[in-house]
């Protein structure tokens, strides 16, 4: 699970389910872990942000959305809604920027 101030993140459906079933546990939507980064998902499996994690770069959050067509674009930065989403309302662009290097170390693939 992956936590960003008071939102949660599960690894699959399975990890959401047994979040919610918990005591007090929910989850505010999903991730997958990729090569260069992570997405993430709302719970209904719309991606939505993307954590960036180009090597020898910072990691830093962007926006994410479909085309009609069906195919994933990325944004140079976040809007206010997926901020919004991701639990990174309030903090300065430095914050964010550790945070992201916070997750991507603990979640990045070996």
């Amino acid at each position: 699970m992956i936590t960003i101030g008071k939102r949660r993140f599960a690894k699959d459906q399975k990890e959401a389910v047994y979040a919610v079933l918990k005591a007090g546990g929910t989850a505010d939507g999903l991730y997958h872990v990729k090569d260069r980064g992570i997405t993430f998902y709302l719970l209904d499996g719309t991606p939505f942000a993307f954590l960036v994690a180009n090597e020898g770069q910072n990691q830093f959050f962007v926006s994410v959305g479909k085309t009609a067509d069906g195919r994933v674009f990325y944004s140079r930065s976040t809007t206010l809604a997926d901020e919004e989403r991701l639990g990174l309302e309030g903090l300065g662009y430095g914050k964010r920027q550790d945070l992201a290097a916070e997750i991507w170390e603990a979640n990045k693939k070996a």
